[in-house]
């Protein structure tokens, strides 16, 4: 894909060096997607030869699963927000799908990327680089801009030949990684691209500069805070990120003086925008999150934690209490942590990632009954409902009311269809309650969000034969069956 925020640059040598280790040679997909804005008109031409939109859904979920197997975050709570940033940029775009999956991708290099289909990746360290929420909607603007100008579909149609062999050497790349070791395949992934990019530069600007002014617009729209699209188009165009190694793809990724002129005038026109507090303090929440879970906090002071913290900012005294109960929590604190998280949930009921840490402290300390309460309260405000019913599952689990669990987690279900850690936990307790038809969709289920159609289909075969299974069970195995097939046809032809 060529993406201004996208993938970070692994030098050729490298890359040559560990595919020998490996006894491959991998070329890289250039993946793009879309996105859009009704008065921007699209560069593309080749309308008559592009794929269907889908067959570019389909894409799509092989990309997801390729994801779902690779080192990405399961937590629910980290999901759920990603996906509430999104949706005012998706809700002002031209896309007819509003549904879009976004993962993050555990991984330091400063990166980001768009897939056909509606997928979208973002690198941890993309996260803990930036310092507001608005540069991080930027780029995620820009990445949905990819996926609404259909991008990809317009390369296809331009490089018959080739877009196929892209794509499915970024899907082997991915699977490399998952499967081998994740800088292999990354290297497989990043260095391929930069030659792809080198190699159709002049097309790569269009769609780049396109996918520009379409996220400027979503930005605007939605009220964030423009300027920060700019601020982040000078950042990779600044020393400091030439001389930083996780920055080095920038350098396959030249900015244009036109482009930045271009992009600045426009906001000239543009009413301003300020951050919002509240997407800016579950931000800033993240970040701790991630900072203390990707360090070794046993070991690591919470000074050093702290020193990504603003001072002057009002409020530094959360930041700090939060940051010290991520530490609690990394060493296994849970009563301290609990403590720590109880007031902070009562002054701030609508963020979610303390809600999120305070039951998870209180469920790690086997206080269930406590987690039952505070949930079930939660639902009847409508605050964080997805997460207190994942709470609730867990913590009648604990209880042994796997009659609760089961409802609690089939509503789950039915608002979060495609977070696999949920039908991980089915089959799991199905599996110890020897419930052999609800085992079976689970694993079934499982394995599809996964990729994995071959081991999708035995389940699905395996479960149709049970005579416990129900008409709305087999009915979900059909479907699982049929979209397993369907998948597998769409690969084979990549």
């Amino acid at each position: 894909m060529t993406n201004t925020y996208s993938s970070p640059f692994i030098s050729e040598l490298y890359f040559m060096r560990q595919m020998l280790r490996a006894g491959l040679v991998i070329v890289l997909w250039l993946g793009v997607g879309h996105a859009s804005a009704n008065t921007l008109p699209s560069i593309a031409n080749h309308q008559s030869y592009l794929i269907s939109q889908s067959e570019e859904h389909h894409i799509g979920q092989l990309v997801a699963g390729n994801l779902n197997r690779a080192p990405t975050s399961k937590a629910l709570a980290i999901r759920l927000w990603l996906t509430d940033l999104v949706r005012p940029l998706l809700n002002h775009s031209s896309l007819s799908d509003k549904q879009l999956q976004i993962f993050l991708v555990n991984n330091k290099s400063i990166n980001a990327f768009a897939a056909p289909g509606g997928v979208i990746g973002v690198h941890t360290g993309l996260i803990l680089q930036t310092r507001q929420v608005d540069e991080l909607v930027a780029v995620l603007a820009h990445e949905i801009a990819h996926i609404s100008q259909r991008h990809y579909a317009h390369r296809l149609a331009n490089e018959k030949s080739k877009a196929p062999i892209y794509f499915g050497a970024f899907l082997a790349s991915m699977a490399l990684a998952t499967q081998v070791d994740v800088d292999l395949g990354e290297a497989g992934l990043h260095a391929t691209q930069a030659a792809l990019i080198r190699d159709k530069m002049g097309y790569s600007r269009a769609h780049e500069q396109e996918a520009d002014r379409v996220g400027l617009a979503l930005m605007q729209a939605a009220g964030f805070d423009v300027n920060k699209m700019l601020s982040m188009l000078n950042l990779l165009d600044s020393p400091f990120v030439e001389q930083d190694p996780n920055w080095a793809w920038s350098r396959s990724h030249p900015i244009s003086e036109e482009r930045v002129a271009d992009l600045a005038s426009r906001i000239e026109q543009l009413p301003a925008h300020k951050s919002s507090e509240h997407y800016q303090m579950d931000f800033q929440l993240l970040r701790l999150m991630l900072a203390t879970e990707l360090n070794d906090a046993t070991k690591q002071s919470l000074s050093s934690i702290s020193q990504q913290l603003d001072p002057l900012d009002d409020k530094y005294a959360l930041y700090q209490q939060f940051a010290t109960a991520m530490v609690h929590l990394q060493q296994q604190h849970w009563h301290a942590a609990a403590q720590m998280l109880a007031p902070l949930a009562e002054l701030y009921p609508t963020q979610a990632f303390i809600w999120d840490r305070w039951m998870q402290a209180l469920l790690a300390q086997g206080n269930n009954q406590a987690v039952i309460t505070y949930a079930q309260e939660y639902v009847k405000l409508g605050f964080h409902r997805s997460l207190a019913y994942y709470y609730l599952a867990r913590a009648s689990a604990a209880q042994d009311d796997m009659h609760s669990a089961y409802r609690y987690l089939d509503k789950l279900m039915l608002a979060q269809p495609l977070w696999i850690g949920g039908w991980e936990m089915l089959a799991q307790w199905s599996g110890q309650a020897a419930d052999l038809s609800t085992h079976r969709v689970a694993m079934a289920q499982w394995h599809l969000l996964r990729s994995e159609f071959e081991q999708a289909k035995e389940q699905a075969l395996l479960g149709q034969q049970l005579a416990t299974t129900s008409d709305a069970q087999r009915q979900q195995l059909a479907d699982i069956l049929n979209t397993a097939k369907t998948l597998t046809a769409t690969a084979a032809r990549l």
